[in-house]
């Protein structure tokens, strides 16, 4: 078990490090991105994803919004089939959620930055995080039961492209401030998380909190978590 979780956690890892690369199903806006990758460690039996798409699963991707991206159309792609955001005048989208055929579902959301304060790419950790444990127990587990995802299922998680940004948190003293990322750092890989549906909201939550700890702060937990 434990070694296929790690090589797990390597796959993830390094997908993230491809889509940082420009590796994605379609073209992607600039700016910090969360990723988000459920996979199992057995294999389904039975039918892979065909064509038609269910109408359920379908109604199931569109309502993902990763990081709070909006997903608006649904197309056949690789192994599976890939829910994507609107693309911008440049063709570049800010999202999307693919379901692969190979037991994995994987989740993009780009995160706008702006000024704040002193610094000028500042970014909020909440856009990611709220939409997420909101949709883990409802839209994502009805989406892991329709495609009959095997269990034990894991979340792993990275955020990309996040040098020269600030990310928006309260502060040990409970003032809200931008906090620089660290210069050397441009890729944050969370502590995976088991999705037993029993225990996993806090164990999200702990991971979560990884991008404060990289910052410097003590209370890392913010409180709408």
């Amino acid at each position: 078990m434990l070694d296929t979780l790690i090589t797990l956690e390597e796959a993830a890892n390094h997908r993230a490090a491809s889509i940082m690369a420009g590796n994605s199903p379609i073209p992607l806006q600039d700016g910090p991105k969360w990723i988000g990758r459920i996979a199992s460690e057995r294999q389904r039996n039975g039918a892979s994803l065909g064509y038609p798409l269910q109408a359920n699963i379908s109604g199931l991707l569109l309502a993902m919004a990763p990081a709070n991206v909006i997903l608006n159309s649904i197309e056949p792609y690789e192994n599976g089939w890939l829910a994507k955001s609107a693309p911008d005048s440049d063709g570049r989208h800010d999202g999307y959620v693919y379901i692969d055929r190979r037991e994995f579902i994987e989740m993009v959301g780009v995160l706008h930055v702006g000024p704040w304060l002193t610094e000028p790419r500042t970014w909020w950790p909440g856009v990611y995080e709220l939409q997420l444990v909101k949709q883990l127990p409802s839209t994502v587990r009805q989406l892991i039961s329709q495609l009959d995802l095997p269990v034990p299922l894991y979340l792993f998680m990275n955020l990309v492209e996040v040098c020269g940004t600030a990310i928006v948190t309260e502060s040990d003293d409970g003032i809200e401030r931008p906090f620089p990322i660290p210069a050397d750092l441009n890729k944050v890989n969370f502590t995976p998380v088991l999705l037993d549906m029993l225990t996993y909201h806090e164990s999200v939550v702990n991971s979560l909190n990884k991008i404060r700890r990289v910052i410097g702060l003590k209370r890392s937990r913010p409180f709408y978590l």
